[in-house]
């Protein structure tokens, strides 16, 4: 679209607080930030190939409306004026979730999902939809409709997954906030590969209502809606939007537990751990948990090194749960969909014994062990998975509350991304 004025160049650096202030001030109008970010999506998509379904019209057209409201003296949102983007899998009113899958393409969604309505009343404006890895169940970004998705910080390298479109996007500038979804690091993992924040809330903290899936009845592992952003303190504006009261009436599994102040730093016992046994992590990726737990230190935190019971038991429970149906219902999803064959999902008993045999070789023979069991199992063999969840699960707390820890932190992967080279705006 051209070179960006000065004061677009200055809209897209400031964290999203920063930007409300201007907003609500009237120093900026929704329509020049809004302008501001669809200008500098055009220019770095067409590298990254994040945002898959743009709204560019739609979101012009609520930005005015905004602006209009404001020029009304109307009551503004906690969120007025600030550009977001949504994870493809999540419902957006007249675009598909396809999840990856060619036979989705024309089903299209009747509403918005319950978190895009709670960012749209908050005066969030939608910029568009991201990529996804296929079916959400890799760590990059890449499926037979919207093809791969690019890192920010070096175009050979994939930014995570599965919301590794959110995370790309973010990382360039393009959004100031993004809602993915998490349920063993499909946020968390893309933020620590692009290099911005995320929060996956506790299960059960933020319905899932409006969020595709291949299995409907899947229970036993929980997803999370969640936000990630450049900055923590816009994942707190988030997150206050998204958890605030009101879930429980659409959503019996949401319990109405109201959030904490993040704020109180100064009153958490924090733990901390930089190996969990099983994968043996990089030593620069030890080295940043440090550093981290010597920052909350800092800021009057009571830090303390723990070592959780038993992580590699529980690993091997949340594997065997996720595969208890023995993959069945996703290579029934892929069965119908164009180029989706030969994915992770699918993967054969060659190919896992293979991938065992690699884990041996660079020595993580506990990760090599785990991966040695039948992916399917009986009922019988299923409710004693629940068990073992909820045995281990009162184990874990148990734990946690003799040493009084209010949060855990540790590691989010157990390998670098190198930065040699960044597309930003």
């Amino acid at each position: 679209m051209g070179t960006r004025s000065y004061i677009s160049q200055q809209i897209i650096r400031l964290a999203g607080s920063e930007l409300l202030t201007l907003l609500k001030t009237g120093r900026v109008s929704a329509c020049e930030v809004v302008h501001s970010y669809i200008q500098g999506i055009e220019e770095v998509n067409p590298q990254l190939n994040a945002v898959i379904v743009p709204l560019f019209e739609q979101a012009r057209t609520d930005a005015e409306r905004l602006d209009s409201a404001y020029a009304r003296g109307e009551e503004v949102g906690p969120l007025h004026g600030i550009p977001v983007t949504v994870k493809e899998s999540i419902e957006v009113a007249g675009t598909p979730s396809t999840l990856g899958l060619t036979e989705r393409i024309s089903q299209r969604a009747s509403r918005d999902a319950v978190q895009v309505q709670r960012l749209k009343q908050a005066g969030a404006v939608v910029l568009g939809k991201t990529n996804v890895s296929l079916l959400l169940r890799a760590c990059e970004t890449d499926n037979p409709v919207y093809g791969r998705t690019n890192n920010p910080w070096n175009l050979d390298r994939a930014p995570g997954g599965s919301s590794g479109g959110e995370a790309a996007i973010v990382a360039a500038g393009g959004s100031v906030l993004g809602l993915g979804s998490d349920l063993g690091g499909s946020i968390r993992l893309p933020a620590h590969a692009c290099g911005v924040h995320a929060l996956r809330p506790t299960a059960g903290r933020l319905t899932m209502t409006g969020h595709a899936r291949i299995q409907s009845g899947q229970g036993a592992m929980i997803s999370q809606p969640a936000p990630i952003s450049k900055s923590v303190s816009d994942l707190t504006l988030a997150l206050r939007v998204l958890a605030a009261p009101g879930q429980e009436l659409l959503d019996s599994s949401i319990a109405p537990v109201p959030l904490g102040d993040p704020a109180q730093v100064k009153k958490l016992k924090v733990a901390f751990y930089t190996d969990n046994g099983i994968v043996k992590p990089a030593p620069a990726i030890r080295r940043a948990v440090v550093e981290a737990a010597a920052a909350l230190a800092g800021d009057g935190a009571e830090v303390e090194e723990w070592h959780p019971p038993d992580l590699l038991e529980a690993w091997e429970i949340q594997l065997r749960l996720m595969c208890a149906d023995g993959l069945a219902g996703q290579r029934r999803a892929l069965r119908k969909s164009k180029g989706a064959k030969v994915k992770f999902a699918a993967m054969s008993g060659i190919v896992r014994s293979a991938a065992t045999l690699v884990a041996e070789l660079v020595e993580q023979k506990k990760l090599a062990a785990s991966m040695r069991f039948k992916h399917r199992a009986s009922l019988e063999q299923y409710f004693l998975l629940l068990g073992r969840r909820r045995d281990y699960a009162a184990k874990f707390l148990q734990a946690l509350n003799r040493g009084g820890f209010d949060l855990i932190l540790c590691l989010p992967t157990h390998c670098l991304l190198l930065k040699t080279g960044a597309v930003t705006i």
